[in-house]
């Protein structure tokens, strides 16, 4: 299980990583997308590994999802 973390983490460092040297390239729609798309694989990361969602209920598992299917595509609509 601590393994498992670790290797979590080292992604979830990975993908900030990659969300700055994205974002200081060219600021076009795709960039932007592929900033958010980051985002929110990051959200996943934190919220089933360490905030322990994937042993909640189905319910919380599905909101969380549902939650951020809204924002990330609201975010995109605006943008």
């Amino acid at each position: 299980m601590h393994k498992t973390r670790s290797i979590v983490l080292a992604l979830l460092i990975g993908l900030t990583l990659l969300s700055a040297m994205v974002s200081n390239g060219a600021k076009t729609y795709t960039t932007l997308g592929l900033i958010i798309g980051l985002a929110v694989l990051k959200f996943i990361g934190v919220s089933f590994h360490f905030m322990e969602l994937k042993r909640a209920n189905v319910f919380w598992k599905g909101s969380i999802l549902m939650l951020l299917a809204l924002f990330s595509t609201a975010l995109i609509i605006i943008i």
